[in-house]
């Protein structure tokens, strides 16, 4: 795994999500959930380029979870 996917990118995702939680808006459930849909529909739109679904397994989702500081 290079070292972009696996400290940067989850490193971004994370202050991301952190600095509109913590934003001085009223209400930043919305910007979150569209952050949230927006990734899903461009990585639907990366991984449907070939036609075919990946799946991710329980290892790497854990990884993945861990890298991000999701519990």
């Amino acid at each position: 795994m290079n070292s972009f996917r696996r400290h940067s990118a989850p490193s971004t995702v994370r202050t991301a999500v952190l600095s509109v939680a913590d934003a001085c808006v009223v209400d930043p459930d919305p910007i979150l959930h569209d952050m949230l849909a927006g990734a899903i529909v461009d990585v639907e739109r990366i991984v449907g380029q070939n036609g075919s679904r990946v799946g991710v397994g329980s290892d790497a989702w854990t990884e993945a979870c861990r890298l991000t500081g999701a519990n």
